[in-house]
């Protein structure tokens, strides 16, 4: 049995840390088992035993928590307090979709996902934020275009938080793409079935899904593009060179929500590319009141992190040896 005592989180924020080339040989660098890794828009994580010697070496130039600080800042993170729109549910989607597979298999884990579900339940669920997909909207009403044609790369947390918001747009027609076809499908059957339950005069055009065999012409067709997936080098040097190709005659921007500008690669150049950066600067606090509730629930729900953090590394232990994190270490 191992204690949660030992828990070990290495972690490096993506904004202003540049791409991380160094990754890989860091996630291969231990024995196999060791080190649990997972790649968010807006940092990277490392969970492994402060046992492992090893692992703990390779680790030691970036910011480490152990123990009881490990687990409250897993918690943190998971409940959204940690993200730059503070409050937001995204995070834990991608950490349940990283490791969901497992729960049931490590104590530690389980425990993780029932206190943030608590903590959100209890002080974040009413939370007055913007969301993302206001954030967008407003970031689209201050990059105008001459039409609303919109191509959505992704079809994941990070898209399904989006695209609600410019669904509701009867002026925004929405193009749906992912490597999987069956995920984009399920994302435009559903926007197109809360579309036809809206009011006749809320009503535009349904969203529709672009095969693989139709993405480029779609690149160049679109007002705005927003990039739901990870930065890929490769394929962003075809993108740019479609998006340079598009046939309107002005406006439209590229808005990568994937990460952040210093990660960007190519895209730097683009004088009309925008990340995550440019969206968080859009954040704003218009009403008083609201704003100090907001952040007096932000307060208690940091609070409630300390304490179960505590909690748990007084009584409890991982029922599980940290060797079968082999079977879903990236």
């Amino acid at each position: 049995m191992e204690s949660l005592r030992n828990l070990c989180v290495a972690h490096l924020s993506k904004s202003g840390a540049g791409p991380l080339p160094s990754a890989p040989a860091l996630l291969s660098s231990g024995p196999n088992g060791e080190i649990l890794f997972l790649d968010t828009c807006q940092r990277w994580l490392w969970v492994f035993s402060s046992k492992s010697e090893r692992a703990c070496s390779h680790f030691s130039q970036l910011e480490v928590f152990r123990g009881e600080e490990a687990y409250r800042f897993l918690l943190s993170v998971a409940t959204g307090l940690e993200s730059r729109l503070q409050g937001e549910t995204n995070i834990f989607g991608q950490i349940k979709e990283a490791w969901g597979n497992q729960v049931s298999h490590h104590g530690w884990m389980q425990k993780l996902f029932e206190d943030t579900k608590e903590i959100r339940s209890l002080y974040l669920n009413s939370l007055g934020r913007p969301s993302y997909g206001k954030l967008v909207a407003e970031f689209l009403k201050q990059h105008p275009s001459d039409k609303g044609t919109i191509l959505i790369l992704g079809a994941g947390d990070i898209a399904k938080s989006v695209v609600p918001e410019l669904n509701a747009n009867p002026h925004l027609s929405l193009s749906l793409w992912n490597r999987s076809p069956e995920k984009a499908e399920r994302l435009r059957d559903e926007l197109n079935m809360n579309r036809s339950l809206q009011a006749p005069s809320c009503q535009g055009a349904p969203a529709i899904q672009i095969s693989n065999d139709q993405l480029d012409q779609a690149w160049k067709e679109a007002s705005h593009v927003l990039i739901c997936i990870p930065f890929e080098s490769r394929d962003d040097l075809h993108r740019i060179s479609l998006w340079n190709s598009r046939e309107l005659s002005a406006g439209g921007a590229v808005l990568h929500l994937g990460g952040f500008k210093s990660q960007s690669g190519p895209w730097q150049a683009e004088a009309d590319f925008y990340a995550l950066d440019d969206l968080f600067s859009l954040q704003t606090e218009n009403d008083t009141d609201v704003g100090q509730q907001r952040l007096k629930q932000l307060a208690r729900a940091r609070r409630a992190c300390i304490e179960k953090a505590k909690l748990r590394v007084l009584g409890s232990s991982l029922s599980h040896g940290w060797e079968d994190l082999a079977a879903f270490a990236f």
